[in-house]
């Protein structure tokens, strides 16, 4: 039983070590804690990438041509595929879109340079409280 670090198992799936350890704490990749140290066995790393696709006998099959070539680079994609978001879900964000959206329509937004403001600025004081020094 071989052991890997978690910078091992990273530069193993060719991903960044905080994946990893997000692997490991969704439960996805299994781990021992050894002293202050976290390892995983090279038998989960290699049953990790194990294609999803080959069960069937057809690879990959639902995939584009694009996302077979990533995941023959990055075997780890295969089990991050992102669901497509419910008839809720889309109904709340086009909500929050129309809400920002008319939120912004009562905003004014200055056609001005910061240096106009200030130039602006400067002058209503001195209207306000004459020349500075006189």
């Amino acid at each position: 039983m071989e052991l890997l670090t978690v910078d091992e198992t990273a530069r193993l799936l060719k991903v960044a070590p905080i994946t990893v350890r997000r692997f490991i704490q969704s439960g996805r990749l299994p781990a021992i804690k050894v002293g202050k140290g976290i390892r995983v066995r090279k038998e989960a790393v290699e049953q990790f990438l194990a294609p999803v696709g080959s069960k069937t006998g057809r690879p990959f099959a639902d995939s584009s041509p694009a996302e077979h070539q990533a995941r023959e680079v990055n075997p780890a994609m295969e089990r991050i595929r992102p669901l497509p978001p419910t008839p809720e879900q889309l109904a709340r964000r086009q909500a929050i879109v129309a809400d920002t959206l008319e939120a912004r329509k009562k905003f004014v937004i200055t056609p001005k340079t910061t240096t106009e403001l200030v130039h602006e600025v400067r002058q209503e004081e001195e209207e306000s409280y004459g020349r500075p020094g006189h």
